[in-house]
């Protein structure tokens, strides 16, 4: 097989999951996050892998005990399900469980935001992958879609300088990013700074550096330390999450999508999906409940002629049966692959590590 240039990069928690960094933790799942968490915390104190992380994860359990739901319940549960599980009791009256004060559902989903930005800043989900390095080297993609809240793809971009800083699609920010402690990035400086060969990195759920500015805008926090001439690479370090992040949680009814910034930037991947001769698809796994994904790939493929050729990563191989049933895509359109060691292997992009 021939480079897959043209093609476009579509990333899901998995793709993070099964990256390769200088230690061993990797962002978790949506299965597994919260328990994931607890045994953080359950660490010795001054442990730099659990600093911050503590006190969020607190703050999450006493608002949730507020909001009707238990820490077992919460230990026994995925992100989806908890999240789902309070925007509905938040968005439907009748479901709450008793009279009295009413409970406190729309703290603990703000609370639930900022402990996945923790969980993620202290499990490398700011940090460059040498996996997502080789491969976006490799196939040099038209653009990145990514459902991940991390900021694994915007280090390893930025690392590469490839980020596209100055597309005002990546924050939803058509003005200025705004740089925690003061200062900001504005339209001259980000013209300037703009590299020719940068890749445009549409983030479909939002992202732990992100806050809402107002209803049509985001800005984008880089940290009290940074420099405004250093927008062109990321912190491996990063630790300076926004108090009130913008992240869309996996629930079914996104109904932040429909506002003019989300929109646009699901109607700018949605572009460039279609005009992609193919997809690399690692780590996300079509779930039924996430229409809106659904509908993106299924308007996307409409729009083109062509047939597209799509490259699975998944462990999971049910995922290949998912995408054809949901996408109405033939089999002999896709091709699999259980790893991306694996992936990169077959095209000698990697000689050791493949699985």
């Amino acid at each position: 097989m021939n480079r897959p240039k043209g093609y476009a990069l579509v990333l899901g928690a998995g793709a993070s999951y099964g990256g390769k960094f200088k230690t061993d933790l990797t962002p978790p799942l949506d299965t597994g996050a919260f328990q994931l968490i607890e045994k953080l915390c359950r660490r010795k104190n001054g442990s730099n892998t659990v600093s911050g992380l503590k006190p969020r994860w607190n703050t999450f359990l006493r608002d949730s005990k507020k909001a009707e739901v238990s820490k077992t319940r919460i230990l026994e549960a995925r992100i989806e399900e908890i999240a789902t599980l309070l925007e509905a009791r938040s968005s439907i009256p009748g479901l709450k469980k008793k009279s009295g004060r009413p409970p406190k559902y729309s703290e603990a989903l703000a609370s639930l935001k900022v402990l996945i930005c923790s969980l993620l800043a202290h499990t490398n989900g700011t940090s460059v992958c040498e996996l997502h390095r080789e491969l976006i080297t490799w196939m040099e993609p038209k653009a990145v879609v990514t459902f991940n809240y991390d900021l694994v793809v915007d280090a390893t971009l930025a690392n590469l300088g490839r980020l596209s800083w100055g597309n005002k699609l990546y924050a939803g920010s058509s003005k200025a990013f705004q740089i925690e402690g003061g200062g900001r990035l504005d339209k001259k400086s980000l013209r300037a700074s703009r590299l020719k060969d940068s890749i445009d990195l549409f983030k479909l759920h939002g992202s732990i550096n992100w806050h809402r500015l107002n209803a049509n805008s985001f800005s984008l926090q880089l940290g009290k330390n940074r420099s405004i001439l250093d927008e062109n690479r990321l912190q491996a370090d990063y630790k300076h999450y926004p108090a009130d992040p913008e992240l869309i949680l996996p629930v079914a009814a996104k109904t932040e999508i429909g506002d003019d910034a989300f929109g646009s930037i699901w109607k700018g991947a949605l572009n460039r999906l279609a005009e992609a001769k193919g997809w690399i698809v690692w780590g996300y796994s079509f779930p039924v409940t996430d229409t809106n994904a659904l509908v993106l790939f299924q308007t996307a493929l409409k729009r083109r002629k062509e047939p597209k050729k799509i490259i699975v990563i998944n462990p999971d191989y049910q995922v290949v049966g998912r995408l054809r049933r949901l996408l109405n895509v033939s089999e002999n359109s896709i091709n699999y692959y259980p790893h991306i060691e694996r992936y990169l292997f077959r095209y000698s992009r990697l000689t050791v590590g493949a699985q």
